[in-house]
């Protein structure tokens, strides 16, 4: 296990994803002197389409970004019906298991002083 201070930043809009909250966890762990890890996603949850250039931004990166698939349940405009509502609400429940897992195997590796949650 490392001895380094680190700080696990968890936020599921993160670059290459543009926007507010997307530009201020960016510029966080730009900021933080090699003193951050990252945990964000590979696809959006509003299309679950892979994000563009994100392999390319980790590469660049000054700080490590650990991604996972999704960090919380697709958006779902429409009326769902109870069977559709207990469907979604296991698969809530087996995405958060899966970033719960991930978030523990990296904590394993890494002592970290802080962690910090986006949205």
């Amino acid at each position: 296990m490392s001895q380094k201070s680190q700080i696990l930043l968890i936020a599921n809009n993160f670059p290459p994803v543009r926007g507010g909250s997307a530009l201020v966890y960016g510029e966080l762990a730009r900021h933080a002197n090699g003193k951050v890890q990252v945990l964000a996603p590979r696809t959006h949850y509003v299309d679950n389409l892979p994000l563009i250039g994100w392999r390319e931004h980790d590469r660049w990166a000054p700080y490590q970004v650990h991604r996972l698939n999704l960090l919380r349940t697709l958006l779902n405009d429409s009326e769902p019906t109870l069977r559709r509502r207990l469907g979604i609400s296991a698969s809530d429940l087996a995405i958060r298991l899966g970033v719960f897992a991930h978030i523990l195997r990296m904590a394993r590796q890494q002592c970290y002083s802080a962690v910090c949650i986006g949205e």
